[in-house]
């Protein structure tokens, strides 16, 4: 009988150590949960940010176009009437080429930053 009795009390002494090996396991897996989270939301605030500027960029990049453009046209009417050089109309001529350059990479750059928002919403 006293056999008995030890035995029982060591295998409710080892059932206890697996239950807490559990709730620490079950802990670290929800810690780690919470990790992943943050980051998957962090993710996704850094995209929306990301995508918030390039939207800026592409604003600010038509702006200069729609200037570039302007530009060309008094240079050009100025070349025309004789009044500028060939020099200032091919330089006129390239800022507008630069300026639309700049705008069509602000717009794919726009779809890159939606691209990848979808992406860290799917993620979450």
């Amino acid at each position: 009988m006293q056999f008995a009795l030890s035995w029982d009390l060591l295998r409710g002494g080892i059932k206890r150590g697996d239950e807490q090996l559990a709730r620490l396991a079950l802990d670290d897996v929800q810690a780690q949960r919470a990790d992943l989270m943050n980051q998957l939301q962090l993710q996704v605030t850094q995209a929306y940010d990301n995508l918030a500027s390039a939207r800026e960029a592409g604003t600010a990049a038509a702006a200069a176009q729609l200037n570039a453009e302007k530009s060309y046209a008094i240079v050009r009417r100025r070349y025309v009437e004789g009044q500028a050089i060939v020099l200032e109309l091919l330089d006129a001529t390239t800022r507008q080429t630069t300026a639309q350059l700049a705008r069509v990479i602000a717009g794919y750059d726009v779809f890159i930053r939606e691209a990848e928002l979808r992406q860290a919403l799917a993620a979450e």
